[in-house]
C-alpha cells in the first residue's frame, strides 16, 4: 500500500508540474542566451531563443491537455517570456549592433524591453476571450532575432526602425483572433521551420558550446 501511495503521489506531481517544467526550460534558454551574449557569442544566443520558442509553444498545450492550468503557471510563463523574448532578444541585438551607437542604441533596446513588460502585465490582468491584444511577445522576440541575422545585409537605420515598430506593436490597442485560420497557418509554418532549424544550428555551434566548458 505504501508503495502504491508513493507511486501515485510521484505520478500526480509529475503530471501537475510537466507543463511548468517546459515553461522553466523556456526561461533557462532565455537565461543562457543572455550569458552567451555576455560571452560575445550572439549566434549561440539566437539559437537558444529559437529553442525557447519551442518550449513556449508547447507548455500551454500540455497544461490544457493534462488539465493542469493554474495561476502559478500563468505568472511563471509571463516571467519566462519576459526573459526569453524580452531581455534576451534586446541583449542580442544590442550586442550585435546597437552597442555601436552608444546611448541611442541602449535606449532602443530598453524601449523594446519596457514595451514587452507592459504587454505581459496587460495580458496577465486581461480576460482570456480568444483574442491577442497587441503583438504577442514571443512573436516580437522571434522578429528581433530574425533582425540579428539581417545585420550584415540591411542598413542599420532600418533595424532601429524595425525594433521600435515591434515595440510599439506589442502595446498597440489592436486585437488579433488567436485561432484565425490564416494566422494559425503562418504560425504553424514558422514553428515547422524552427523545429528543423534549431537542431542543425546547435550542431553547427556544438564546438563553441563544448569550448565554453573545456
Amino acid at each position: 500500500m505504501d508503495f502504491d501511495h508513493w507511486y501515485d503521489a510521484i505520478l500526480n506531481f509529475i503530471k501537475s508540474q510537466a507543463a511548468n517544467g517546459l515553461t522553466v526550460a523556456n526561461g533557462c534558454c532565455g537565461a543562457a542566451a543572455l550569458f552567451y551574449c555576455g560571452n560575445h557569442e550572439p549566434a549561440v544566443s539566437a539559437a537558444l531563443i529559437f529553442a525557447a520558442v519551442l518550449f513556449d509553444r508547447y507548455d500551454g498545450k500540455l497544461a490544457r491537455r493534462l488539465k493542469t492550468e493554474s495561476a502559478l503557471g500563468k505568472q511563471l510563463d509571463s516571467l519566462c517570456d519576459l526573459l526569453s523574448f524580452g531581455a534576451a532578444p534586446a541583449m542580442l541585438i544590442h550586442t550585435a549592433l546597437f552597442c555601436l551607437y552608444g546611448i541611442p542604441g541602449m535606449l532602443a533596446a530598453m524601449f523594446y524591453m519596457l514595451c514587452g513588460m507592459i504587454r505581459l502585465a496587460r495580458f496577465n490582468i486581461s480576460k482570456q476571450d480568444g483574442f491577442f491584444y497587441g503583438l504577442p511577445i514571443p512573436v516580437a522576440g522571434l522578429c528581433v532575432t530574425a533582425g540579428f541575422f539581417a545585420v550584415p545585409y540591411v542598413t542599420h537605420f532600418w533595424l532601429f526602425v524595425w525594433m521600435v515598430l515591434l515595440s510599439v506593436l506589442m502595446v498597440a490597442p489592436f486585437k488579433l483572433k488567436k485561432y484565425e485560420k490564416g494566422a494559425l497557418q503562418i504560425l504553424q509554418c514558422a514553428f515547422f521551420i524552427i523545429r528543423r532549424f534549431v537542431p542543425f544550428f546547435f550542431l553547427s555551434q556544438a564546438g563553441k558550446i563544448r569550448g565554453t566548458f573545456s
